[in-house]
């Protein structure tokens, strides 16, 4: 719902250990680099594909794209 916090969070563990990046419509979020992605206050306009790429020095893994919807109030 508009207004609210959303929250995704990623799963990723590796020797060393992964860093993060998330997306928004595959453009990266300029300082989104935790397995933890909170959207404060959600407008229309967060609404869209996001995803996350976990990498370390073996290469890259990409999610899925979840696909986040915000409900307007009635």
């Amino acid at each position: 719902m508009a207004g609210t916090n959303v929250t995704l969070t990623v799963n990723a563990t590796g020797v060393p250990a992964p860093s993060f990046q998330w997306f928004f419509k595959g453009t990266a979020l300029l300082g989104a680099t935790n397995a933890t992605l909170t959207l404060s206050n959600v407008q229309p306009d967060r609404a869209g594909t996001y995803s996350v790429e976990a990498r370390n020095i073996f290469g890259v893994a990409t999610s899925r794209t979840i696909t986040v919807t915000i409900l307007l109030p009635a």
